[in-house]
């Protein structure tokens, strides 16, 4: 099990993470949902330590790691038991695909290069781009960008795989083929905390959904229960997609 412990982050005046605590289980598939600005990627990224918490922790395999007061070693702890796919994809541009897979690998995981390289083509088999192997990022869609993105992130084999918005910034008709390897990935037994705006889809991936506002856990509940839920900020935000079904 995963611990997240009292999570709280500012930006100047404004609180945007007051006191988040959450239990993760292995395996388990969790979707954070909410408004822009209720906190859904800063909290992503304090756990990565791509923001630093103004207090908080977390504990992977019994190891306690304080967010505030992390060292280089705990740093290193969290990078190589966490593992992000970002929305805006975030790969390197002057890298090719497999290159980019293979960047972690060895910086990281200090793998050598064979190794490195070996794991970055089975990688690129399993998300179906073996073929764009030598190509940079400016020669991949949004979607095989996204799926390279994917691939560098289970690389690492990370205890719990972060995905913040993984299509926010895809075309539509190239959602539907990142989504799809996402489900791939879920069902391998995969711990994922995913940031998501895509509300039918976490009812379908997920074991557990979190409703974010104004910075808090407002709601927690399997896709039924929220579904269901009579949280009254819950059915206010969900109104919409409600409506279509």
């Amino acid at each position: 099990m995963i611990k997240i412990r009292n999570i709280q982050k500012s930006f100047g005046d404004i609180e945007v993470l007051k006191n988040i605590g959450l239990d993760v289980e292995e395996g388990e598939v969790v979707s954070i949902i909410g408004s822009s600005g209720s906190g859904k990627s800063t909290f992503l990224r304090c756990i990565n330590y791509l923001e630093k918490a103004d207090g908080g922790s977390i504990e992977i395999d019994n190891s306690r790691v304080g967010f505030n007061r992390a060292d280089k070693k705990e740093i290193s702890f969290l990078r190589n038991n966490t593992a992000m796919v970002f929305q805006s994809f975030a790969l390197f541009n002057n890298k090719t695909a497999e290159e980019n897979i293979m960047e972690g690998l060895r910086s990281v995981k200090k793998i050598n290069k064979e190794l490195a390289k070996e794991k970055a083509i089975e990688l690129l088999e399993k998300v179906n781009l073996k073929d764009r192997s030598s190509h940079y990022p400016s020669q991949l869609s949004g979607g095989q960008q996204q799926r390279v993105g994917i691939a560098r992130a289970i690389a690492m084999e990370p205890k719990l795989l972060l995905l913040d918005e993984p299509t926010s910034a895809l075309d539509p008709e190239l959602v539907g083929e990142v989504l799809n390897l996402i489900r791939e990935i879920a069902a391998e037994n995969r711990t994922m905390l995913i940031v998501t705006h895509e509300i039918e889809f976490a009812l379908k991936i997920s074991d557990r959904i979190i409703f974010m506002k104004d910075g808090k856990i407002e709601y927690s509940g399997t896709p039924t229960e929220i579904m269901f839920s009579k949280n009254e900020s819950l059915n206010k935000f969900l109104k919409t997609f409600k409506e279509r079904l």
